[in-house]
C-alpha cells in the first residue's frame, strides 16, 4: 500500500489524504451523534449496597432480610434481566415434562410455581442488592401519606423510554416502605393492555419493555386494587389513555400518583392530579 501511495502524483496523494480525512471525520461525527442520541436516565441510580453470592438453599425471601431496607420484590426488580437469562440458560435444556410436571413440588426450574426465574437460584450466582435508601422527598411522602402497618401496592408504567428511571424510583419507594414498616402487598407492571404481577407464573416471558403504545394505567390500578391494599403508589411519565369519563366512578384506594419528568416536562401532571384528588391520595411530581 505504501509503494502504491508513493507512486501517485502529489495531487493524487493530496486527494487521497483529503478523502481519508473526510471519511474519518464522518465516522467521528457518527459516533458523536450515536452517543448523543443514547437516552440517559434522569434519576441517578445509587450503587448497590452489596453483591450477594448465592449459597446453597437460599431463595429471595431468605436473602432480603440479610440487608438493610430490602424486600424480595426489590431484589427481583433489580436483577430481573439477569435472572431471566440465567433461568433460560439453566432450565431450557430440560423438557416440558420436567418444567411443567404437576407431580413435582420443588421450585427449581418449575414453571408451575410463581416467579419461576425468581425461584430458581444456584450457588455462585451473584445478585445486586439495592442500596436500600431513598431521597428525602420519597421518604417524606411514604411517612406522611401511608400509615404504620399499611398494605401498599406499587404500580409501574412499563412502556415508553423511561424504564430505568421508573425502575430506580420504584426501588426508592420499596426501600422507604421497608424502612417505615409498611407491608408491600404487590408490585405490578403494565404495558400494551397487559398487567402483570411480579409473582405471576411464567413471568419469565417479560421484563421492563421500554416500548408500547397503550397506556392502560386505569386497568393496572384496578388490578392492583383487587388485592385490597390500603394505598397504591403509581409511577409513570405518561398520562394514560383508558380513564373513565371525568374520572368518575373510580373505586380505588388512595393513590400516591408519582409523575416522572420526561425531557424536563411532567406530561402526566394534569391527569395524575385528578387521580390523586378523586381517590383522596397524593400527587407527587418527581424531579
Amino acid at each position: 500500500m505504501d509503494r502504491k501511495f508513493k507512486a501517485l502524483s502529489p495531487r493524487a496523494r493530496w486527494a487521497v489524504r483529503i478523502s481519508s480525512g473526510a471519511v474519518l471525520m464522518s465516522l467521528l461525527l457518527m459516533g458523536m451523534c450515536s452517543r448523543k442520541e443514547t437516552p440517559q436516565p434522569n434519576v441517578p441510580n445509587p450503587a448497590p449496597q452489596a453483591h450477594h453470592v448465592v449459597r446453597r438453599g437460599e431463595f429471595l425471601k431468605s436473602i432480603a432480610p440479610q440487608y438493610r431496607n430490602v424486600s424480595w420484590e426489590s431484589i427481583l426488580l433489580a436483577n430481573e434481566p439477569y435472572l431471566k437469562g440465567k433461568y433460560l440458560e439453566t432450565c431450557e435444556p430440560f423438557s416440558a415434562s420436567y418444567t411443567n410436571n404437576s407431580r413435582r413440588r420443588g421450585l427449581f426450574c418449575n414453571d408451575r410455581f410463581h416467579r419461576p426465574y425468581g425461584n430458581t437460584l444456584k450457588p455462585g450466582w451473584t445478585l445486586a442488592i439495592p442500596a436500600g435508601t431513598a431521597p428525602q422527598d420519597v421518604e417524606q411522602t411514604v411517612k406522611d401519606y401511608t400509615d404504620s402497618g399499611d398494605d401498599v401496592s406499587i404500580v409501574i408504567d412499563d412502556s415508553g423510554s423511561m424504564a430505568e428511571d421508573r425502575r430506580t424510583v420504584a426501588q426508592f419507594y420499596l426501600a422507604a416502605l421497608q424502612k417505615h414498616g409498611r407491608n408491600i402487598e404487590a408490585v405490578y407492571l403494565y404495558v400494551d393492555g397487559s398487567v402483570r404481577r411480579l409473582e405471576v407464573p411464567k413471568d419469565i416471558e417479560s421484563e421492563m419493555h421500554t416500548s408500547g403504545n397503550i397506556e392502560n394505567t386505569y386497568e393496572a390500578l384496578r388490578t392492583a386494587a383487587g388485592d385490597r391494599p390500603d394505598k397504591i403508589i403509581l409511577i409513570t411519565d405518561e398520562p394514560g389513555d383508558d380513564w373513565p369519563a371525568d374520572f368518575g366512578g373510580m373505586k380505588l384506594p388512595p393513590v400516591i400518583a408519582t409523575c416522572l419528568a420526561d425531557h424536563g416536562y411532567h406530561a402526566c401532571e394534569s391527569t395524575l392530579m385528578k387521580v390523586a384528588k378523586v381517590t383522596h391520595g397524593k400527587y407527587v411530581a418527581y424531579r
